[in-house]
């Protein structure tokens, strides 16, 4: 949570920033307003522009009450970008909890079909994901895969003769044999938004999710064959 306490003046230690080009909201594909916020990735080679209402309805649509950081909107907002917000709007423009964002607003798409922000939303990451290989979090997708087969256990008529027991003992939850877009998408009825949590595009960043988040060192592991059997590449893994 952002407070004045730990809020500092962006003036006071930031370069002003320069004026932005950008004409367009990289997930409503609205026209920006004058003042929006400018995301830059680390290589200087991709940058997207949001407006500041477009952050705030990400923040309410994934049920968080301060702002996530682009582009994949997975954890806190960055240093950077929370003092590129205060020198543009003001601290107050932090609150994001005291912002009443109506989810039911109509918006358009470049056909003028009627859709949701959420629409759009899920549109921007699957676009995100990307066309290029992915490296999954083995624990990740293996749980994902697991809680296919236990579904199609369920399926079972009673009476049935069916081994749960036994099918684990013969390595049923071991076998990877959907395909991996089928299992990415199966989390979330194909929005992908869960997927993009745990999926990357480098094996380094496989290994920081695996300590961050599942508490696992991965230094001692020799060589990176265990990632590249959970790489995702046209309908591969």
């Amino acid at each position: 949570v952002f407070t004045d306490d730990n809020i500092s003046d962006a003036s006071s230690n930031h370069e002003p920033i320069t004026c932005c080009t950008s004409t367009v909201d990289e997930i409503t594909h609205e026209a920006l307003p004058a003042k929006h916020v400018c995301w830059i990735a680390p290589d200087g080679k991709n940058k997207q522009c949001f407006a500041l209402e477009t952050l705030r309805r990400v923040a309410s649509s994934l049920g968080k009450n301060q702002f996530l950081q682009p582009p994949h909107f997975r954890e806190s907002i960055s240093e950077d970008l929370k003092q590129q917000i205060v020198q543009k709007f003001g601290k107050d423009a932090l609150l994001v909890w005291k912002i009443n964002t109506d989810s039911s607003i109509v918006f358009y798409t470049e056909n003028g079909e009627e859709t949701s922000f959420r629409d759009m939303f899920d549109e921007y990451m699957q676009h995100c994901m990307g066309s290029a290989d992915l490296y999954c979090c083995p624990l990740c997708y293996t749980e994902a895969n697991r809680q296919i087969i236990l579904s199609e256990i369920s399926d079972f008529d009673e009476g049935e003769d069916f081994n749960i027991d036994l099918e684990i003992e013969r390595g049923v939850f071991d076998t990877f044999k959907n395909d991996p877009m089928f299992v990415l998408g199966s989390i979330d009825n194909e929005q992908m938004l869960a997927a993009s949590t745990f999926c990357f595009r480098t094996i380094s960043d496989v290994k920081n999710h695996l300590r961050n988040t599942h508490m696992i060192q991965v230094d001692d592991l020799d060589g990176n064959s265990l990632f590249h059997r959970f790489r995702v590449s046209g309908n591969f893994i």
